[in-house]
């Protein structure tokens, strides 16, 4: 399949950009998810690039300060930027000491292949 018809069936191909940081880039490892601005690599498309990035925790009053009106003071903003540039990437409220949730997963082009061709 040509790269104009990749990118007219919405498969994931290199020079992707998803939101204003990331962009999907190959290596010989296959699709790679990067930062855009530094072209520090995240991992691999299916991966979910907040694992190879870098975060920290602030209270919800630092992100606006109508929020220290909350009666709950359990509450965090985590906040993900990359490691080589500092450029934010997701950030996420969460309970202080909740586990990391995933904000994608993006199937490589092989695997469309093969659910395509199974079903």
């Amino acid at each position: 399949m040509d790269e104009q018809s990749k990118r007219a069936s919405g498969w994931i191909y290199p020079g992707l950009r998803i939101g204003e940081a990331l962009e999907v880039a190959e290596q010989e490892g296959g699709l790679v998810l990067i930062c855009n601005r530094c072209g520090h690599v995240y991992g691999p498309v299916s991966r979910d690039p907040k694992q190879g990035a870098v975060y920290r925790e602030v209270p919800l009053a630092e992100v606006n300060p109508l929020n220290a009106l909350s009666p709950r003071d359990d509450m965090v903003c985590r906040q993900y930027f990359c490691p080589g540039c500092a450029v934010m990437i997701s950030t996420n409220v969460h309970r202080r000491g909740d586990p990391h949730l995933p904000d994608m997963e993006l199937a490589p082009p092989e695997a469309n292949e093969s659910s395509s061709a199974a079903g």
